[in-house]
């Protein structure tokens, strides 16, 4: 199977008339994949979850973003405004109240120090909301010492999701790679990971 099932592909497998069972046609031509890369039904579903995950909110408006940045930013000082539909870091924006020029995860990093937020919120809907993505997620940004991935499969039988793989992603600023196996933290941490990891696939 291909790595990445996506409409696209599977349109190709199509055409190429490959031995694809049928069913994995059938949910990615109905846009499985996508969904799955959707950040803001992620946040609905580890919401639902209580899955640790930090404080944020969906913006569907310059208005409603604006008014995201300005309750969120006072967690930490820093918001980090997520496309809908993107990858690897792509299309990230940060706004900083610490003079930061690079923030780890974003492509372009703007200084709200002495600006009006929610004015801010409205100058930069247009170059973010575009495309496919009219909605943003917005989130208190957190710095982190790594970022970890897990990768687990679902059989569709009814049993549960199986671990298959995990790993440390390289993030210096934004996706690099992926250190397999990923070893350098706690199994305190790992076990906790997974554990939420399993949760969030059921």
């Amino acid at each position: 199977l291909p790595y990445f099932m996506d409409r696209p592909v599977a349109r190709l497998a199509l055409e190429l008339e490959l031995d694809v069972p049928e069913r994995n046609l059938r949910v990615a031509l109905s846009g499985a994949a996508e969904s799955f890369n959707s950040k803001v039904q992620f946040r609905q579903l580890a919401e639902s979850c209580g899955a640790p995950i930090a404080r944020g909110q969906m913006a569907t408006t310059a208005e409603e973003l604006g008014s995201a940045i300005s309750s969120l930013i006072s967690d930490t000082g820093r918001v980090m405004i997520k496309q809908n539909r993107n990858s690897g870091g792509a299309g990230n924006t940060a706004v900083t109240l610490h003079g930061e020029t690079m923030i780890t995860g974003a492509w372009d990093v703007v200084d709200g120090r002495n600006r009006d937020l929610v004015a801010l919120g409205k100058e930069l809907w247009p170059n973010i909301a575009i495309q496919r993505n009219t909605e943003v997620v917005v989130e208190a940004y957190q710095t982190n010492e790594k970022v970890w991935y897990s990768e687990l499969f679902i059989p569709g039988d009814g049993s549960g999701p199986k671990v298959c793989n995990f790993g440390e992603m390289r993030m210096t600023p934004t996706f690099s790679g992926i250190d397999l196996p990923g070893e350098t933290t706690s199994r305190f941490d790992l076990a906790r990971m997974i554990g939420y990891s399993e949760l969030l696939a059921e």
